[in-house]
Formats: C-alpha cells, sequence, structure tokens
C-alpha cells in the first residue's frame, strides 16, 4: 500500500471513529459496492443484499469508536454481512428455495469464504480502477472484459472505428499496468 494510501486510511478512520458523517461516507462509498457483492454471492437477491448491507453499515455506526484500523472495520463488516445473508436464506429457506436449487452456496470452509472475499475484493479494485479511466476507454473495458464482447462488436454498438476501440483499449490496459507497477 503506497504512503498516501495509508495517511487517507489513517485520517478516514479518525474522522469515523469521532462520528464525522464524511468520513462515514468514505468508509460506505469505499466498501459498499464490494460487501454487496459478497451478500449477493450468498444471498442471490440483489434488494436483500443491499439491505443486508445497509444494515451492516447502520450497526458500525453504532460501534464506531471501537474502530481503529480500517482492516478491522472492514473485515468486521464482512462478518456481519456474511452471517446476515445466512441467517437471511435460514429464515427464508422454505419460501424462496426448493431442495433441489444449488444456485445459493453458503460458503461453509474458511478457503470458501476467502475465495467469495477475494473475489469481493478483486470486483472492489477493478471498480475503483475503472472509475479512474476517461468515460469511453472505461465503456470500452467493461464491454470487453466484463461483458465480453468482441472489439468489432464494441466498435458497431459504440459507433467507433476499429482502431480507435483498440487503442482505447490499449491504454486503458496501459493505465492499469502503470497503476499496479508504480
Amino acid at each position: 500500500m503506497r504512503k498516501k494510501e495509508i495517511h487517507n486510511e489513517e485520517k478516514m478512520m479518525n474522522g469515523f471513529r469521532l462520528g464525522e458523517e464524511k468520513s462515514f461516507s468514505e468508509v460506505f462509498h469505499a466498501l459498499f459496492s464490494t460487501l454487496n457483492y459478497y451478500a449477493f454471492k450468498i444471498t442471490k437477491d440483489p434488494m436483500i443484499s443491499e439491505d443486508i448491507v445497509e444494515d451492516a453499515f447502520v450497526k458500525i455506526w453504532d460501534r464506531r469508536g471501537t474502530f481503529y484500523q480500517f482492516g478491522a472495520l472492514k473485515s468486521y463488516l464482512y462478518t456481519i454481512v456474511r452471517n446476515s445473508s445466512i441467517k437471511w436464506i435460514q429464515k427464508n429457506k422454505d419460501a424462496r428455495i426448493s431442495s433441489t436449487d444449488e444456485s445459493i452456496q453458503i460458503p461453509t470452509t474458511d478457503k470458501n469464504r476467502m475465495e467469495v472475499i477475494i473475489e469481493a475484493e478483486v470486483f472492489r479494485e477493478m471498480h475503483e480502477f475503472l472509475n479512474r479511466l476517461p468515460k469511453q476507454s472505461q465503456k470500452i473495458i467493461k464491454m470487453i472484459f466484463l461483458e465480453g464482447k468482441k472489439t468489432g462488436e464494441v466498435a458497431d454498438e459504440m459507433g467507433l472505428s476499429l482502431s480507435t476501440v483498440k487503442n482505447q483499449k490499449a491504454n486503458g490496459l496501459n493505465k492499469l499496468k502503470k497503476y499496479y507497477y508504480t
């Protein structure tokens, strides 16, 4: 982690602990999509996942004075979200899931939990990076790598030349390399 990021994290956590709404908002925006993705991987219900994550943030706000490190806060949130997601599944099992439905898989082992958390963290970092790209590059990278579209399809859909799409893709990937290797 870069020194600037560590400093920003410490400043954010100090403000969070003191009850500053701006710092809470920073924590919320830094973690919401990741935790929502994590909850969705368990519940398979986007609305319920959002509710679970929002409730988790209410819980940590009530205990904000006990968190000194961002990593500890994030870990605690993952635990709350996981437990709440599992409770929701257990409570709604009969109404939502037939005994043959395997679409909902609760990560039961430490290895499974870590795999889902790592996937959620990669998801967060990817979106954090994509948000730093210019809008057109952002859209092209999303269409190619997240939606699985071919370069030609993207060019046709966006009304751009094939070379423009290739250049925007290459520029985006170069920025990604610089971001991670500097």
